[in-house]
C-alpha cells in the first residue's frame, strides 16, 4: 500500500513522462513556446539549451537542443516541427506554457 502512495506521489510531482516541474524546465519550455510563436529568436533559446547551467532535465534539454539544431537552418522544416513536437508534449506534461498548436 505505502509503494503505491509513494507511486502515486512520484508521478503527481512529475510529468507522466518522468520529468519533474522545475523552474529551470518551465523556464526553457517557456523560452520553445516564445520561439514558436515567433516572439523571440532561436538564439536566444539556443542560449539556454546549450549555455546555460541551469538544471534542466537531460531529455528535456536533449529534445530543444534537436529542435534548435534544426531550426536554425529551417525552422519550418518537417524534423524541426517533430522536435518542437516531442520536447513540447514534455513541457505540457508539466504543465508548462507550450505554443498553441503543438504538443
Amino acid at each position: 500500500m505505502f509503494g503505491a502512495l509513494l507511486a502515486a506521489g512520484c508521478l503527481a510531482a512529475c510529468g507522466g513522462n518522468g520529468l519533474q516541474r522545475t523552474s529551470a524546465n518551465v523556464a526553457i519550455c517557456t523560452a520553445l513556446a516564445r520561439v514558436l510563436q515567433s516572439r523571440s529568436s532561436v538564439q536566444d533559446l539556443a542560449g539556454l539549451a546549450f549555455e546555460s547551467n541551469a538544471p534542466v532535465s537531460r531529455r528535456l534539454r536533449q529534445e530543444i537542443g534537436q529542435y534548435v539544431a534544426l531550426a536554425v537552418d529551417n525552422p519550418s522544416s518537417v524534423d524541426a516541427r517533430q522536435a518542437a513536437n516531442m520536447a513540447e508534449t514534455d513541457c505540457a506534461s508539466i504543465q508548462a506554457p507550450v505554443a498553441p498548436g503543438y504538443g
